[in-house]
C-alpha cells in the first residue's frame, strides 16, 4: 500500500520545481500586473481538473489509467488516444532534464560538462525501474532532506521583500488569458 503522505510529498516536490523554476518567468511574461490573479486562475484550474481525474479514477477502482482507456475505449483506441500523452511526458522529460541540468552547470557546477549530470536523469530513470513505490521512498527521502533548505532559503530573503512591487494589484483586463506564455 501506498502512503499518502509520501503521495502528497511527491505532489508538492514537484510543484516546487515548477513554482520556483519555470512558473516565474512565464507569469512575468504573461502579464505586467495583477500577477496574482494569473496564479489563483491556474491554482483553480489545476484543482478543477485534479478533482475530475480523480474523481474519474475512483469510479474504476485498482486501475490505472492506461487499464481504464483499453477497458473503455478497446485497445486500438486507447493507443491512438495515449501515444501522443507518451511522446508528450517523453518530450517533457528530455527538456526538462536538459533545462534542469544546464541550470545546475550555471549555478552549481560550471565546470562539470551536461552530460555527467544528465546522468542524474538516469539514476531516476533507474529508481522508476523498480516501481512507484521506489519513487515515493525517494521523494520523502529528498523532501525530508531539502524542503527544510526551501524554507530557510525564503525567509533569508524577506529582507528583500518592498510591497510596492505588488502594484497594481489588480488586472481588469485579464489579458494575461490570451498571452501564450500563460
Amino acid at each position: 500500500m501506498v502512503n499518502k503522505i509520501s503521495v502528497y510529498l511527491t505532489f508538492i516536490i514537484v510543484h516546487f520545481g515548477l513554482i520556483f523554476f519555470l512558473y516565474p518567468e512565464k507569469i512575468f511574461e504573461s502579464t505586467s500586473k495583477g500577477h496574482w490573479e494569473a496564479i489563483l486562475i491556474g491554482c483553480l484550474f489545476e484543482a478543477a481538473m485534479m478533482w475530475i481525474y480523480l474523481r474519474g479514477l475512483s469510479s474504476f477502482p485498482n486501475m490505472t489509467i492506461v487499464q481504464i482507456c483499453k477497458q473503455v475505449l478497446g485497445p486500438w483506441i486507447s493507443r491512438i488516444l495515449l501515444i501522443p500523452i507518451m511522446l508528450y511526458f517523453l518530450a517533457t522529460l528530455v527538456l526538462i532534464s536538459r533545462v534542469y541540468s544546464e541550470m545546475m552547470t550555471i549555478v552549481f557546477l560550471p565546470k562539470t560538462p551536461i552530460g555527467a549530470l544528465l546522468c542524474f536523469i538516469f539514476l531516476g530513470l533507474f529508481a522508476a525501474w523498480y516501481g512507484i513505490k521506489t519513487v515515493l521512498r525517494t521523494s520523502v527521502i529528498i523532501s525530508v532532506l531539502f524542503i527544510p533548505w526551501i524554507f530557510a532559503a525564503l525567509s533569508s530573503s524577506i529582507s528583500n521583500f518592498d510591497i510596492r512591487n505588488a502594484f497594481p494589484i489588480w488586472n481588469t483586463s485579464f489579458d494575461f488569458l490570451k498571452h501564450p506564455a500563460y
